[in-house]
């Protein structure tokens, strides 16, 4: 009797188990070091080799097989049963048959009981995990992040706290995502681009041997309820999906757990997320992996072995998915039956699966889609599809496989519509800034820093760049098609000793119209910000919003504010206690921060028609705080202004179906427009099952209080010029 792993690992010739289950060795290919061994079909009167491995024994790690035309499908004899005789291994149970099984082969016949809990790491593995964190640092370099487009929002989200590191390997710094099964963090996935540079090969590597480790974002804290597991194929992938569902993510307050494989998952990786699965009961499981053949290879072995506690039918029955000569898709299913259920299993996978594929049989194509019975016995069948390996057939093999397994209401699919989440980010932030540096070869080599959406948002980091260190700064327009990047980036401008050098005239011309208005709106939302330092500062005891923001004829700028709950405020700032008293002795819960043409900053009380003049100092301290802070922490800020309000309408996956957004205009007399402007779709609105002319309605609905006035307060603040 054997239950040790290593031991059938390192004992079991996968070519001589593979021959013992009917493939055939082929001497006149084999060599010294690698047998190769192949899966016979007969075809008419001739006999075809469908599929072939090649087997090699490494005196450290044991047989190993590789399967001719499809790199994904290898590893051990314990992949070799998974994958080619759908052996499961989620349950501990899976597991006691496979060793069952292996002893017999191996002619040890005893009876095998499992550990009732996982082995605590060797010797070896503690090293691993300990020089693991000997080299890593936190994550305090964030430009390779920032290059790929993604900003603090996602990197430094609660989610990834401590899951992103930075790290130095032969000296190059490098962007470090820990790998962990459910003992303990194993390895890294290193990423940078400091060797070569922008659009250049970049640095991608693994630190140890991964051997079924994944990223995996921090648990949510505080609750039972998990609303999503979103398994990507990368970390740059599942901080994209955050990054581009963020606000609605926040909005709903989800409490999602994301998951990335790094690359092909193998089968500890499947245990560990079903670990996942079943201690968490997520509501949804997204299956976001690329939108191409590897990525839905991907999601359709996911599927296969995943099961969910509220879908039963989903632990019974397992599949897996390989490809021969990418060409060809095979589709193996396990299927427990009984003598009474036979025919409707079959049933089944007709309805379900194979006339979906065969509905996507173009008009005189030659594609074929065969199914055929691999084996039979009273308690299961093994059934294997085949059908060519192009998108369209995937697609149907996905949906298919979610309906057999009874989880379409568990398994979200949310394929990316570019190429992966991260190029979707590209597409949306079409403009790379990059600049010059001596990488540690004394190589100038182009780093890339940041992606922008718009010309004028790309041109104004590139000048701050340049300010700070006089280097030679480019600006590229990547360009795209619907799917992926069709052609290399156009340089459209260079910054020079403070010069911008245009490339692009179309370019130039969109800088020349919005620069203007860019660093109007720049200079209101950094006075938006200092005003709400202010307020923060003056009334810590009050929850304070702001409602409005106005520009008055003398061009000073009022920003008024009110408490949330209209407790009446409590002024805490002591530099002027006679000021302080009468507002804590006025019921009040308004008051405005007003900025004067004369740089002066004036508190301002409407209950008793009274200013403060504001202390310089306090006012440049409050401005250099807000220099400081990142975009994002700037977004969530300006948030506080309730001036500004919107209707959404979201579909299941989260994406907006339909909006009314209000903003506020102030007119020449004083008082303010309030402007709605509406977008919906009401037939996809329709198709999600909602009621369309209902929210049409309630969208088409006037904005209230459309115009306002008040004349007198308006007098005021542009008179008050008092200090008290």
């Amino acid at each position: 009797m054997e239950n040790n792993l290593s031991v059938f690992i390192q004992e079991i010739n996968i070519a001589a188990y593979a021959e013992s289950k009917g493939w055939r060795i082929n001497q006149s290919k084999s060599g010294r070091n690698c047998t190769v061994v192949q899966r016979m079909e007969n075809v008419g009167t001739a006999e075809r080799s469908v599929e072939t491995i090649l087997v090699r024994k490494d005196e450290q790690r044991g047989y190993r097989y590789i399967t001719d035309g499809d790199p994904s499908d290898r590893g051990t004899i314990v992949d070799f049963l998974v994958k080619k005789e759908n052996f499961a291994i989620a349950e501990k149970e899976d597991w006691s048959k496979i060793f069952t099984h292996l002893n017999n082969f191996l002619g040890n016949a005893n009876a095998i009981h499992l550990p009732v809990s996982s082995p605590k790491p060797n010797k070896d593995l503690q090293k691993q995990v300990d020089s693991f964190h000997l080299n890593m640092n936190p994550l305090t370099d964030t430009r390779y992040l920032e290059s790929r487009g993604l900003t603090a929002q996602s990197f430094h989200s609660p989610e990834f706290q401590g899951q992103i590191f930075n790290s130095k390997v032969f000296g190059w710094k490098n962007t470090s995502f820990p790998l962990r099964t459910d003992e303990a963090f194993t390895c890294a996935i290193n990423r940078s681009d400091e060797q070569n540079g922008y659009r250049k090969e970049q640095w991608n590597r693994l630190t140890n041997e991964r051997e079924g480790a994944i990223h995996i974002s921090n648990l949510p804290q505080n609750t039972k309820k998990i609303d999503r597991l979103i398994i990507a194929e990368s970390p740059i992938d599942s901080l994209s999906y955050l990054e581009l569902h963020h606000q609605s993510i926040r909005e709903k307050q989800e409490h999602n757990i994301y998951m990335a494989t790094a690359g092909t998952p193998a089968n500890a990786a499947y245990a560990t997320i079903q670990k996942v699965i079943q201690q968490t009961q997520p509501e949804k499981i997204v299956m976001a992996f690329d939108n191409d053949n590897g990525g839905y290879r991907h999601s359709l072995n996911m599927i296969g072995q995943l099961s969910h506690p509220n879908a039963p039918t989903s632990e019974l029955i397992k599949a897996d998915f390989s490809c021969i000569h990418k060409k060809e898709g095979v589709l193996k299913l396990y299927i427990p039956i009984n003598a009474n259920d036979k025919e409707g299993q079959l049933k089944l996978l007709e309805e379900k699966l194979i006339k979906p594929l065969e509905n996507k049989i173009y008009q005189h194509s030659e594609d074929l889609i065969k199914q055929s019975i691999l084996s039979e016995s009273p308690q299961h069948l093994q059934v294997e599809i085949r059908f060519p390996y192009h998108k369209n057939y995937l697609v149907e093999a996905e949906k298919g496989l979610v309906a057999i397994k009874g989880m379409e209401n568990i398994i979200a699919l949310e394929h990316p519509k570019q190429k992966d989440y991260n190029m979707e980010i590209y597409r949306n932030k079409p403009f790379m800034v990059t600049q010059e540096v001596s990488n540690k070869e004394s190589k100038t080599i182009e780093l890339a820093y940041n992606r922008f959406a718009r010309p004028i948002e790309a041109v104004t980091f590139a000048q701050s760049m340049v300010a700070k260190n006089n280097r030679a700064t480019c600006i590229y327009l990547e360009k795209y098609t619907a799917y992926q990047e069709y052609e290399t980036p156009e340089l459209v401008a260079t910054l020079k000793n403070k010069e911008v050098l245009f490339k692009n005239e179309v370019f130039k011309k969109d800088i020349e119209t919005h620069q203007e208005e860019y660093q109007a709106q720049q200079d209101l939302n950094k006075q938006k910000l200092v005003a709400i330092a202010l307020a923060e500062t003056i009334f810590r005891e009050n929850n304070i919003v702001l409602i409005a923001t106005l520009r008055r004829t003398d061009n000073s700028l009022a920003c008024e504010f009110q408490t949330l709950d209209k407790k009446p405020l409590q002024a805490m700032v002591n530099n002027d206690a006679v000021f302080m008293d009468k507002i804590n002795a006025t019921p009040t819960d308004k008051f405005a921060i007003v900025f004067k043409n004369n740089d002066s900053t004036l508190l301002f009380i409407p209950a008793i028609q009274e200013s403060l003049l504001l202390g310089e100092k306090v006012v440049e301290r409050q401005q250099q705080n807000i220099d400081k802070m990142d975009s994002v922490s700037k977004t969530e800020s300006l948030k506080k202004d309730l001036n500004l309000s919107e209707i959404k309408v979201y579909d299941r996956q989260g994406d907006t179906l339909a909006i009314n957004d209000y903003s506020v205009e102030i007119q020449t007399d004083g008082s303010f427009l309030v402007k709605k402007s509406a977008s919906y779709d009401l037939e996809k609105i329709e198709k999600e099952g909602f009621d369309g002319t209902k929210i049409q309605a309630t969208l088409d609905a006037p904005a209230m209080n459309q115009t306002s006035k008040d004349t007198h307060t308006h007098q005021v603040l542009d008179e008050q010029n008092m200090s008290l």
